[in-house]
């Protein structure tokens, strides 16, 4: 046999182990495909928690286990990125969030409405002396409470007082020494024994209460006590 027999048959070994491997590869390939896949996101936690009281607009923060990509709530994209994202509750309860390959979840929210208007005197005790007269001192001695259609704080709140009976000129005129203390819906102007409430006198009460959104409410009204005969 010549040397043109040997070349050729260490030729054909070289192409067989060739030939051998590329097939293992393609092999080793093939079967590490499906370990590549990317396994879906999953959500792990909401910020609140479902089900709590928020206000209408509040922010909400969901939370992957993974890079969920777009993320929609209620229809709309989610802000943010990586396994992080953020929106705005929307004005009733039910949030649907969808994100990767058809995955969902819904979040169920006590939602209160946006406070858009501001409160209202809607009472005063121990009884209503809004712009009344002939009002017995006795009855308004220990203080007024003036009860509002929610929860307000005082701003500024003033009992002034002016006689319209001469006896009392001496003794009144200007504003009392009451203190206005908030406690929920009511705001209490309390009594100053120093400054009581005298017949045959007007007073004012003035000022203004801003409630839990900024809203402000001013406060006029005034009421007058019973004249004593001459």
């Amino acid at each position: 046999m010549g040397p043109h027999s040997n070349v050729g048959g260490h030729a054909a070994r070289v192409i067989g182990v060739i030939a051998t491997l590329a097939l293992a590869v393609f092999l080793v390939i093939g079967c590490g495909e499906t370990d590549t896949l990317d396994p879906t996101p999953s959500l792990l936690a909401t910020v609140p928690v479902d089900g709590s009281e928020v206000a209408e607009g509040d922010i909400v923060t969901v939370i992957f286990d993974l890079d969920s990509g777009i993320v929609t709530v209620n229809g709309a994209a989610a802000q943010g990125g990586g396994v992080t994202r953020t929106f705005q509750v929307a004005d009733h309860g039910v949030q649907s969030i969808s994100w990767g390959d058809g995955s969902t979840a819904t979040l169920g929210y006590d939602v209160t409405p946006v406070d858009v208007t501001p409160a209202d005197l809607v009472d005063v005790a121990p009884y209503d002396v809004r712009d009344r007269t002939a009002v017995d001192p006795f009855d308004v001695q220990d203080g007024l409470m003036l009860v509002f259609s929610e929860p307000v704080d005082v701003i500024q709140l003033t009992l002034l007082s002016e006689a319209i009976q001469e006896i009392w000129l001496p003794y009144t005129g200007g504003a009392l020494d009451w203190v206005a203390t908030a406690d929920g819906n009511t705001i209490t102007l309390n009594a100053n024994p120093a400054d009581p409430i005298f017949p045959g006198t007007r007073y004012d009460v003035v000022g203004c209460v801003v409630d839990r959104a900024g809203h402000v409410t001013s406060v006029a009204f005034w009421f007058e006590t019973y004249i004593e005969p001459a």
